[in-house]
């Protein structure tokens, strides 16, 4: 599993662009934390995720971080199918993304009960990588039955911030990382975002990104 272990942002703004969307009402882990850091490739979640994880840690809190795709079999797959292009790849990259996703929630009960805080990297905006026609109904189906997350968070970072951020990596290219593909999946999370997410500014320097995640400590109610 790919998992960690460890001991200024705010509400969106009306005027921000990542404003449209509708709540879907979902089910909830009574007495626990649960948060989901979501965003587009190379737009920093899990530095955002490891910087909370941290600030947590540093208030006596055990947090788990689990990323994916995760280092499972579906995770393994999935990021394999990534590295392939063609509509095949994509179908079965997107299908055991889903299936690595699943399984991350089923052990979502059990995770809270062995850390005060548990944090997904990518849960359902991972949606807004399908094509227009499927991103909402897939997305809405998802969300009507798996559990809905005590804080979500989107990492937003500009497609030209992203690919920089990319093409520094070791690792080979994914099929949607290039400037393309970026600025489309940005404007299928814009529609899919509502106004339980706060949008964190990625696109500045790391300690102005720390200052907001120390920000959204006082949400988590963790301990309680």
């Amino acid at each position: 599993m790919a998992q960690q272990h460890a001991r200024r942002a705010g509400p969106r703004s009306p005027a921000n662009r990542f404003t449209s969307g509708g709540h879907i009402g979902r089910r909830r882990w009574a007495g626990t934390t649960f948060v989901v850091v979501d965003g587009l490739d190379g737009a920093g979640k899990d530095t955002v995720a490891g910087i909370l994880a941290t600030l947590l840690a540093a208030k006596d809190r055990t947090v788990t971080v689990r990323t994916h795709p995760s280092s499972n079999v579906f995770g393994r797959l999935s990021r394999a199918a990534l590295l392939s292009r063609g509509p095949v790849a994509r179908l079965f990259a997107t299908a055991c993304f889903g299936f690595d996703a699943l399984t991350s929630t089923a052990l979502l009960a059990h995770l809270l009960r062995r850390h005060d805080v548990v944090v997904f990297v990518r849960y359902l905006l991972s949606s807004a990588y399908l094509p227009d026609a499927l991103a909402r109904p897939v997305h809405d189906l998802f969300a009507s039955f798996l559990p809905d997350a005590d804080l979500k968070v989107f990492v937003e970072a500009r497609p030209d911030v992203a690919m920089a951020r990319i093409q520094e990596r070791a690792t080979g290219r994914e099929m949607f990382e290039n400037p393309a593909s970026l600025e489309r999946v940005r404007q299928r999370a814009a529609g899919l975002l509502d106004a339980t997410w706060v949008v964190l500014d990625n696109n500045g320097s790391l300690r102005a990104t720390r200052a907001q995640v120390e920000g959204l400590l006082p949400r988590l109610t963790v301990g309680a």
